[in-house]
């Protein structure tokens, strides 16, 4: 029987089970239920047990309920609070004012002997503080990493196990490739398990199945050598034999086959097919209607043969399936034992040895010593115990009658892989008094609560386990507006793909790459004007307020890839060990240059790092320079010798701080990659993690093994090797579903619910519950394959609980990717495919995961969008489904990488690839031509970013420092202009809101700048940035980062054409007589090749896009010189004029490829110069040059520029 929960009378005795569904208040009523037994039992908060489950719950728990204990305790002294929780108390407690103020303030000031603990942390103090009740080591020495002694024990077995084995048996082995590190492997999962249940193996006598092959294999090589060649031949020539099972060409090999497998002793690697296919009654079978079957002897002989090989086989997986489970016992027990010979405890250990204790006859004692010690235990996360943790709590408090209050939510039991066993949970929910259950959800807004509940209610048995699902109401406030729908579960339907018979399901690998797609942009998308809105209060969508929830740590980084490509900053909060990074893998490279600097290969594979920057270009060239290249010889032999003679960190110190061939070191290398910021501190925590190493693992030798050891096991380190946040910064969340547990975000993506599995490839292990919830473990029994399925049964109850984890972390929109997606599953033979995915078990269920399978397997998208439609109508106003287009560019932003000819890319329709064929001929008069090239007649000149190189130097004839007189010679003038140049980039890719003094500091210092001009140029930075640019309300420093792209590179074909063309077609468009005039001085010819250029800066304002190039030139020491007059003939004299029509066509180009229905005139806002030193506060009198070209004028550009390669959008 099932109650709801009233806080304020829960009785505080017996066994009391609270179902917390997600968002419900779970540790709210925690906290009320912590205070009330502290005010009505008067029990002390050192007696008063609660027991999470990880470090990071209890110390938040900690740390919420001495929180919660202050305010209470001044609610009571000052007569009321604002807050609910503390004014219910206060009033219920009324009467009893000065005793509750008693209380409540020896609880705070006791609250740091306060019971709250870790599930191992409760089991270590009670084996220390009762160590004689528990007949327990006072002091074992508790490690976190047992790898070596399992790795010995593992090792152990193996070599009995081979001693005088049979060398068929061995081989066998072999064959599977069985090994030490592959046993240890196997049966780690399965270590510490106490309540697990074996099935009696039958083995057969191997060494009668292995004479009956013996003898098969001698008979077959008999018939081989007499009758193989007839039987070949009479085999091609037979006139009735099938010839789509029996293709000529194919029937040579199987007799080179049958060969192999004649004399393969003891155990054949292969013969499968020529098995199959080659025997008599497989050739009876493949004749033709009225055909007569080949009659050769060998055939019998090949008969033979396959039936003793199936028997051995069948004999030999039996054997390996009991060997398995004896493997688990042994190692078991041998490890055990290693641990005590060496005095050291794994974590769960402590629970065993406990548990051990409480069965072992000084039982009575220890329960009364731990009943003495604490009257009262709290347990949160219940729902991920096990039997043993249940069997200690229950023996050590209900049984003893004391109050017991276990709090959990079934539905959220996700963690199997880690040991916790929900029939235990239910098992004790049974057992308990009362279960009682929290039915509102504080997190969402109700109208995704109510599309939850709806799709919940589609399956009577929604979690197939004997769990219930509890319809919640929510009174969530915080909403999504500014949105074209509103409905809070949003589906995005992948559309249909149409083939010759009928409709083709999607492939994995495609789905994945358009749902990436659809929801980089979607999250771009509402980031430019969705807002959140709740208690009274509106704001715009941030990216922190948006997550994506992954299955896997792959999905995971594909997904920040694809965010990082766009500039939407984004990081990834998973629990991946730092060991399986990239970075890890180059760092060791390093590593082994290092430990080996004689070792001039694994010195050019460091070279080529992505820590130490050489390209192969730059490795050709430093090669070929025999200084350079001892330099660097050098350098890696004074990094050996300080690792050797100072230790790790002098060596890594001074290895961060060498330049490379770009002149950075380290840190600001890696920082300037996509994703670099997160490739740092990886690097900085390898680091970290290999020091702490070094205390235990002394000499380069063995921090190198111990290095090399986490990199094939990289969960071996545990927390301490999980991956750090890059930074405090605001960024969407990537989370796996498993982590995202516990946290909640304003708007959720679910790009992979469709993604499931099963099982693992070539998993054998059935570990499920029988009828009597009896754990087994069945590697191979006569009974495997029921167990194998009702393992299946098992998971995929567990994936609908982790799918109501994914569901459930969304206060106002959850967005959902689906669609007919790897239909059948035939790419894994069905432990995988879309009948596998939890979602599809309550869309599209029918009662069984075979019986979702068979309705799958005839469904089109169409059926699909029937089912989500039932779920709309059974949720008015809740759910909304959108058909994401076949042909949309999703995912590509105008500010996306790639150059000007990158193909679009499409979410939906990715085309057949080939390669291209080369039919031209390479002519050497192709040049790579640029602007510079084009106005300064130099041949040789070539393309980088526009710093102004030859902009006029200022000659000031005062002394005071102003924008006028940066930099009074300090450095030279183009030096100067590339410094303001990196100062308006660093703000280009900088977040929003970022102060200017930084990065105008790091820039003067970087180019030999003194920093007595930062007021100076930071006041120039932000004038820049605050002026209007139309005249209205277009100013740079209101543009969000996502809407600007810094440095836009370009690359266009040329063909053949002289300038002197360009005079009469400025003319033509009417252009300043200024512009015609300089044209005519244009004295360079366009070689046929590439136009390549960069854009200082381009950017999106009110659904256009604008082109901006900065100008340090030096026109005048007054705000007059800056006026428009002056800038028309500044972009005479210095050809900007021509520089912007080039850059207007390329950004064109570039626009028409990833902007759907781009037109030039609608989308194309203009051509923005700032003169940097004219620039005016509240002003675009003076420094600021516009430009529009018309529509026709740069259609002719691209004529005259480009002929018929670029056609006029």
């Amino acid at each position: 029987m099932t109650e709801k929960l009233n806080l304020y009378t829960l009785p505080l005795t017996g066994i009391r089970l609270i179902e917390a569904s997600a968002g419900t208040g779970k540790t709210w009523t925690i906290a009320g239920l912590y205070v009330r037994l502290i005010l009505e039992e008067a029990v002390p908060v050192e007696q008063l047990l609660v027991v999470t489950y990880t470090r990071a719950a209890t110390a938040e728990l900690r740390d919420r309920l001495r929180k919660r204990l202050a305010l209470l305790l001044a609610a009571f002294e000052e007569g009321g609070s604002e807050d609910d929780f503390c004014r219910d108390f206060v009033a219920r407690f009324a009467e009893g004012r000065e005793l509750a103020i008693a209380r409540l303030t020896r609880a705070v000031a006791a609250f740091d002997e306060a019971a709250i603990y870790t599930i191992h942390g409760f089991c270590q103090r009670v084996l220390a503080e009762a160590a004689f009740e528990a007949g327990s080591d006072f002091d074992p020495e508790l490690v976190a990493d047992l790898d070596d002694l399992l790795h010995a024990a593992a090792a152990d077995c193996w070599r009995r196990e081979m001693h005088a084995a049979d060398p068929l048996w061995v081989a066998y082995l072999l064959s599977q490739k069985e090994s030490p590190a592959a046993w240890a492997k196997r049966v780690q999962p399965h270590l510490g398990k106490p309540y697990l249940h074996y099935p009696e193996s039958e083995v057969s006598d191997l060494a009668g199945v292995a004479a009956d092959w013996r003898r098969a294999r001698l008979g077959l090589q008999s018939a081989l050598a007499e009758h193989g060649a007839a039987a070949l031949q009479e085999l091609l020539d037979h006139p009735k034999l099938n010839g789509r099972t029996y293709k000529k060409d194919n029937i040579p090999g199987w007799f080179e086959e049958l060969h192999e497998l004649a004399v393969a002793d003891p155990m054949p690697a292969g013969g499968g097919k020529a098995l199959e296919k080659l025997t008599a009654t497989a050739l009876a079978a493949g004749v033709t209607k009225g055909g007569i079957p080949p009659e050769n002897p060998l055939f019998c002989e090949v008969e033979a043969a396959a039936t003793a090989l199936e028997a051995l086989k069948q004999s030999l997986q039996a054997r390996l399936a009991a060997l398995n489970h004896w493997l688990v016992r042994e190692i078991d027990a041998e490890l055990a034992k290693r641990k005590v010979e060496q005095g050291v405890d794994g974590f769960d250990d402590l629970l065993t040895r406990l548990a051990a204790a409480l069965q072992g006859p000084g039982a009575a004692a220890l329960q009364a010593a731990v009943r003495q010690r604490y009257r009262v235990a709290l347990i949160d996360e219940f729902q991920d115990t096990d039997p043993v943790q249940w069997d200690v709590f229950r023996s050590l408090f209900a049984d003893g009658g004391l109050p017991l209050v276990l709090v959990g939510d079934p539905k959220q039991a996700i963690y199997r892989f880690r040991g916790a066993d929900l029939f235990t949970y239910l098992k004790a929910g049974r057992q308990a008094e009362q279960k009682y259950v929290l039915d509102t959800n504080y997190r969402s807004v109700p109208p995704l609560i109510d599309g939850i509940n709806a799709l919940f209610a589609r399956q009577s048995n929604a979690f197939i386990e004997e769990i219930d699902y509890e319809p919640v109401g929510a009174r969530g406030k915080l909403a999504l507006v500014s949105v074209e729908n509103p409905a809070p579960i949003q589906f995005r339907m992948l559309p249909a793909q149409v083939a010759e018979k009928g409709e083709k399901p999607w492939g994995k690998t495609e789905a994945a790459q358009a749902v990436i797609a659809a929801t980089a942009a979607e999250i771009v998308q509402l980031l430019a004007g969705a807002e959140l809105e709740g208690d009274g209060a509106r704001r715009r969508l941030q990216p922190g307020d948006i997550a994506v929830l992954a299955n896997t740590h792959t999905e995971a980084a594909a997904m920040e890839a694809a965010l990082a490509a766009i500039h939407v900053p984004a990081v990834r909060q998973t629990r991946e060990s730092v060991f399986a990074s990239d970075e890890a893998g180059d760092w060791l490279r390093v590593l082994v240059a290092m430990a080996n600097p004689r070792d001039e290969a694994a010195i050019r594979a460091a070279l080529t790092s992505l820590c130490m920057g050489y390209g192969a270009a730059e490795l050709v060239v430093l090669e070929q320079d025999d200084a350079g290249w001892e330099s660097i010889l050098q350098a890696f032999a004074r990094w050996h010798e300080l690792w050797q003679t100072r230790g790790f960190v002098v060596m890594f110190r001074a290895w961060l701080d060498a330049a490379g061939p770009d002149g950075l070191t380290v840190a600001p290398r890696l920082l300037a990659l996509p994703g670099g910021e997160r490739r740092l501190t990886n690097l900085q925590h390898l680091a970290e993690l290999m020091q702490t190493a070094s205390r235990t693992q002394h000499g380069m030798a063995a921090l190198m093994a111990w290095y090399e050891k986490r990199l094939a096991d990289p969960g071996a380190e545990g927390d301490a090797a999980l991956l750090r946040l890059p930074s405090d910064a605001e960024r969407v969340k990537i989370v796996t579903i498993h982590a995202s547990k516990g946290l909640e975000y304003p708007v959720v993506f679910c790009p992979w619910l469709w993604n499931g599995r099963l099982l693992q490839q070539g998993e054998k292990a059935a570990r499920c519950h029988d009828e009597e919830g009896r754990v087994w473990l069945d590697f191979g029994s006569p009974d495997h394959d029921e167990r194998m399925e009702r393992y299946r049964q098992e998971t995929l109850a567990e994936k609908l609980r982790l799918l109501y984890v994914a569901l459930t972390r969304a206060k106002s929109r959850l967005v959902i990717h689906w669609g007919l997606i790897d239909r059948a599953g035939e790419s894994a033979k069905g432990e995988e495919g879309l009948h596998t995915s939890a979602l599809a078990w309550l869309l599209h269920g029918s009662g069984s995961v075979g019986g979702l399978r068979q309705r799958l397997s005839s469904m089109t998208s169409a059926d699909l969008l029937a089912d989500l439609k039932t779920l709309i109508a059974a949720a008015p106003g809740s759910v909304a489904v959108t058909m994401l287009e076949a042909d949309a560019e999703i995912g590509r932003s105008p500010f996306d990488e790639g150059g000007g000819d990158e193909q679009p890319a499409s979410g939906f329709s990715p085309p057949q690839l080939s390669c291209a064929q080369f039919h031209r001929t390479l002519h050497s008069a192709w040049r790579l031509s640029s602007f510079s090239r084009l106005t300064s007649g130099r041949e040789r000149e070539t393309e980088r970013p526009d710093h102004d190189a030859r902009a006029a130097a200022p000659q000031p004839v005062e002394s005071a420092r102003t924008v006028f007189t940066f930099p009074q010679g300090e450095v030279p003038a183009n030096v100067a202009g590339t410094c303001l140049h990196a100062i308006m980039e660093d703000w280009a890719i900088a977040p929003a809101g970022l102060g200017v003094a930084g990065l105008v500091e790091r820039q003067l210092v970087r180019h030999g700048i003194g920093v007595h001009w930062q007021p100076v140029v930071a006041q120039m930075l932000e004038t820049t940035l605050a002026a209007p640019l139309d005249g209205g309300d277009l100013r740079l420093c209101g543009l969000p980062t996502a809407a600007r792209r810094a440095e836009l590179e370009f690359t266009f074909p040329l063909h053949a054409a002289r300038m002197n063309e360009l005079p009469a077609l400025l003319a033509r468009f009417g252009q300043p007589a200024a512009f015609v005039e300089a044209a005519r001085h244009l004295d360079a010819d366009i070689m046929a090749g590439f136009m390549k250029g960069f854009v200082d800066l381009v950017f999106q304002y009110e659904g256009r896009y604008y082109l901006l190039d900065w100008k340090s030139n030096w026109l005048g020491p007054s705000f007059a010189d800056y006026a428009a007059p002056q800038l028309e003939a500044a972009m005479a004299q210095h050809h900007y004029y021509l520089q912007a029509l080039i850059y207007t066509l390329a950004l064109d180009r570039y626009l028409a490829r990833r902007v759907r229905g781009y037109d030039y005139d609608t989308h194309f806002g203009g051509s923005y110069y700032l003169f940097l030193r004219g620039m005016q506060p509240d002003s675009s009198a003076t420094g600021v040059w516009f430009g529009r070209a018309q529509r026709g004028l740069i259609a002719e550009m691209g004529l005259l520029l480009c002929g018929g390669v670029l056609q006029s959008n």
